[in-house]
């Protein structure tokens, strides 16, 4: 657990689950930049080429942030199994989970402050009440995750428009906080929390952030959200570059054909 004499950004990263690596010591940054240089090596050694399918990397104990280079990634413990390309800028923070991963990127970030742009995956299997968002106080995932996001009390949310992501249709919406609970997160006050985790802290939405959050409900039984998170004012510039990583995913065999 990170101490309460953290940044304010950093702690507020907590909440969405992908908060350790982006404090803004500069620390983070260099721990990336040795990282990469490594793997790099590594891929002359073996003769690792960018058109080849590369598993997400194993960040090690404690994790280490590490760059992504360009190319197709393909999860390892997510679940339903994916994979994707990225571009420049991407890189990844924590350990991949069955229920969740996060991608980062910090390629238009003002200052080492600035929390960058965050895209999560979420294979949603537990919802917190809408009415009374406290820890703990979680359900099964219901069965329509746009409308549960629709009649949330504390969210203001934009018509949903139908999209596809690996061929696979989905709903693509914005969602704002509009009221915060009364039981606030010790550990992200600015945070409305919306899915359970198993390992983690939960996913929450963040008053202050803009999020885009694409809901794919035809993977056999399975909900997979994707919420790309960023500063207001710099959510338009993330947004091509997350956009770039949901057109390239595809999905697993058994799991990308609707249901």
């Amino acid at each position: 657990m990170i101490g309460t004499r953290m940044r304010p950004w950093a702690r507020l990263w907590i909440g969405l689950v992908f908060a350790a690596v982006l404090l803004g010591n500069g620390c983070a940054g260099g721990a990336v930049e040795v990282a990469s240089k490594a793997k790099a090596d590594e891929a002359r050694a073996y003769g690792v080429h960018s058109a080849r399918t590369r598993p997400l990397p194993d960040l090690g104990i404690p994790p280490t942030p590490t760059n992504l280079t360009p190319g197709r990634y393909a999860t390892n413990e997510f679940e339903p199994s994916l994979s994707f390309r990225v571009g420049k800028g991407w890189a990844i923070n924590n350990p991949e989970k069955t229920d969740h991963f996060s991608l980062y990127n910090r390629d238009f970030a003002r200052s080492d402050e600035d929390p960058g742009a965050v895209l999560a995956f979420v294979d949603v299997r537990m919802v917190f009440d809408a009415r009374r968002p406290a820890e703990g106080n979680v359900s099964s995932r219901p069965k329509n995750l746009v409308a549960w996001f629709q009649r949330h009390p504390g969210l203001h949310v934009s018509k949903p428009e139908p999209t596809t992501v690996g061929g696979v249709s989905a709903k693509r919406f914005e969602a704002s906080v509009s009221s915060l609970p009364k039981e606030r997160l010790d550990e992200c006050p600015h945070c409305l929390p919306v899915f359970g985790l198993q390992y983690q802290e939960p996913v929450s939405i963040v008053k202050g952030f803009k999020q885009r959050i694409t809901v794919v409900e035809g993977l056999r039984g399975e909900t997979v959200a994707i919420i790309l998170y960023a500063p207001p004012g710099q959510f338009d510039s993330y947004l091509p570059g997350a956009q770039g990583v949901l057109d390239s995913v595809e999905w697993d065999g058994a799991h990308g054909t609707s249901s």
